[in-house]
């Protein structure tokens, strides 16, 4: 996809053409605290004579949080007794709201954030929650705001579009999942996974070796189903725009199903830009376009820069197109062309979010990087068996259904028995406690990044 781009020299090697990545860096760290924007502050009064592009990059992404920004100081000190919302995301003893309102002083506000909500509850995805706040909290993750409650009870209201959407997308899900449990049995849960981004406890052992990360949805899995769709285009000659087009359709009504995840709506965003500018045939630069998603997904939503999943996504992006280009361009392997380029991009991915993943998680998975590169050439016949199981199961050809059904099981299995030899291996996990050794993986990774710098920043 990437070598789609026409190639175009940069007009000054002093100059970085990739503002919009600088601005959507400057937009994540300004959502960090006061610190950091003071920091930005001083580059752009250092930079704003040598180096234009980068004094915009940092001024447009102050710009486009400022908002929220404005709006979490504002109301940080907003707290109350009682707390309505609509589901967003529910588990077993949490729940996440959004389209929030507090009563506080006998008088209910609109808030403008989403909220935790820590309690047992049996809440679904497009319910109305009130909860009783017994203690508000303010946290460092995703939602920074954070309540325990007394008691929780929920409803399901159809009214209103955004729970009528929510709730939509939960009943998809509900039927698709219950759907691959009659087809595939003990095994469905590696499809679920892989496709809707369902996490059970039957996933703890990919948790255990390290690669949870094919269950929740990202580019790996939204890039597999753009190839479908692509496909079937390309071998009746529709027009190149149509190609561009009805994928990026499908893409969005995909990610609405599984509920727009982070990685994957960054996925989608991204392959929605590539097509509108392949369709005016505009050379851009691959940084700018994940930068430019990842602005937008922060002015919407700045309290994204917290998420694990978030940080995670954007860094394995980057180092695919930085580490990983660089990396395939060197390999010159033309007859494993596949092989090369799955390989270095898994490279250039895992590099980039290693240290990350150890600051967020405090682990280390030694076998992660060796069990990625195997199960990611394994693992895409899952998915795609999953989603002919589903089109024939709809179509109506239920034998046809059950002979891939059977296929799929057999590589699921595979897979699960793979995965629970991987957990039981000797310091599969190895626990990191020390802040040094987080700080000895980025220097690892930033080295990386200079020394395969230079294909990956080109158009």
């Amino acid at each position: 996809m990437l070598g789609d781009w026409k190639s175009t020299e940069l007009d000054n090697q002093y100059q970085p053409n990739f503002p919009l990545l600088v601005a959507f860096l400057s937009g994540g760290l300004a959502v960090l605290g006061p610190a950091p924007r003071f920091f930005l502050t001083i580059l752009i009064v250092l930079t704003a004579l040598k180096n234009h592009r980068l004094t915009l990059g940092i001024l447009v992404g102050l710009i486009a949080v400022l908002p929220g920004v404005l709006m979490d100081v504002f109301s940080s000190g907003i707290e109350g007794e009682e707390v309505v919302g609509v589901v967003v995301n529910a588990g077993r003893n949490h729940v996440i709201l959004g389209d929030v309102r507090i009563l506080s002083k006998n008088q209910w506000r609109s808030f403008p954030r989403k909220v935790k909500i820590l309690g047992e509850n049996t809440s679904h995805p497009g319910d109305v929650v009130h909860a009783i706040v017994k203690e508000w909290r303010s946290e460092n993750s995703y939602p920074k705001t954070t309540i325990m409650a007394e008691r929780i009870g929920s409803a399901y209201l159809p009214r209103g579009f955004y729970p009528l959407i929510k709730r939509k997308s939960y009943e998809l899900r509900s039927w698709i999942s219950r759907l691959l449990d009659g087809y595939l049995g003990r095994v469905s849960y590696i499809s679920k996974g892989l496709l809707l981004g369902e996490k059970s406890e039957e996933s703890e052992i990919f948790r255990s070796a390290g690669i949870s990360h094919f269950f929740a949805v990202s580019g790996f899995h939204v890039y597999i189903l753009a190839g479908l769709l692509v496909l079937p285009l390309r071998l009746f000659m529709i027009p190149r725009n149509w190609r561009l087009f009805l994928p990026v359709v499908v893409l969005w009504l995909y990610l609405w199903c599984v509920d727009f995840p982070a990685s994957a709506a960054r996925a989608v965003g991204m392959i929605t830009l590539y097509s509108l500018f392949k369709c005016i045939d505009y050379s851009v630069q691959p940084l700018n376009i994940l930068g430019a998603i990842g602005l937008v997904n922060l002015a919407i939503e700045p309290e994204q820069a917290f998420s694990a999943s978030f940080v995670l996504s954007y860094f394995a992006t980057f180092g695919i197109l930085t580490i990983g280009i660089n990396v395939y361009s060197r390999m010159k392997a033309s007859r494993l062309k596949f092989l090369a380029e799955g390989f270095a991009f898994t490279f250039g991915a895992q590099i980039m979010v290693l240290p990350v993943s150890t600051f967020f998680f405090n682990k280390l998975y030694p076998y992660a990087f060796l069990a990625t590169l195997g199960l990611v050439w394994i693992l895409p016949f899952i998915m795609l068996g999953t989603i002919f199981l589903l089109v024939f199961h709809v179509l109506g050809v239920e034998w046809l259904a059950k002979i891939i059904a059977n296929g799929t099981s057999l590589i699921g299995t595979a897979v699960h028995k793979t995965a629970g030899f991987l957990a039981e291996l000797p310091l599969g996990t190895v626990q990191i406690e020390s802040r040094m050794a987080v700080y000895l993986l980025l220097i690892i990774s930033v080295s990386a990044l200079i020394f395969f710098w230079q294909e990956g920043h080109r158009p």
